[in-house]
């Protein structure tokens, strides 16, 4: 699938897009489950569901959020829905039914993103990339949005985007998260080090938010 880069007052498309030379005018079966998710899953959790319905997802949260998105913009008659796979914990959208290639697979109006540029308009989040330019330090395009999302979830209720804030998984299982002796695990020295920096990262980038916001 690619994006479609947005223009301003319109939607972010993602569209289908097929591998190889010879896949023009052809209509693949799009796999319920694929993706590290297990097909018994996907079936049960999307069995009943009609396009444009949220009676298939999973839980109330999910319901909240496919009827708090179609009420902001985002087209009902997508191919595809929200799904979690029991086994992984891992969530992630499974398709309905076969998508033809240059067919759209969402769109989400732009006014519903959390983005570097909804950050920017937050009065706390420039005040802290402003001391930090201050001290002669910069805060990444992640720092910013974690600390966006982090004040939009302070806000409870209040924010636009609380159903989706309350929607997403209280902890992940991505390298970052990995105990040390996790990690070990992996024995392949790259991607140890490869593991070790990014949780490095992690934490040198939260402890300067922390510090900056002290």
């Amino acid at each position: 699938a690619t994006s479609t880069p947005p223009r301003q007052n319109t939607a972010t498309h993602v569209v289908c897009r097929m591998a190889g030379s010879g896949g023009a005018g052809r209509k693949p079966r799009a796999r319920q489950g694929e993706g590290g998710g297990d097909s018994t899953d996907a079936d049960a959790f999307l069995r009943g569901a009609e396009v444009g319905s949220v009676e298939g997802a999973a839980t109330h949260g999910e319901r909240q959020l496919l009827e708090w998105a179609f009420s902001h913009g985002v087209a009902r008659d997508m191919p595809c829905r929200p799904a979690l796979c029991a086994a992984s914990g891992c969530r992630g959208m499974v398709a309905m039914r076969a998508i033809a290639e240059g067919e759209t697979i969402i769109s989400i109006p732009q006014h519903l993103l959390m983005s570097a540029d909804t950050a920017l308009q937050s009065a706390e989040v420039l005040a802290l990339m402003a001391r930090a330019r201050d001290v002669g330090e910069h805060l990444c395009e992640r720092q910013i949005l974690a600390l966006h999302l982090l004040l939009e979830r302070q806000m409870g209720q209040k924010s636009k985007w609380s159903v989706f804030i309350t929607s997403i998984p209280l902890s992940y299982d991505t390298l970052e998260y990995w105990s040390e002796h996790d990690v070990t695990m992996l024995q392949h020295a790259p991607l140890i080090l490869m593991a070790q920096t990014r949780r490095a990262n992690m934490r040198a980038e939260f402890t300067q938010l922390l510090r900056l916001s002290a």
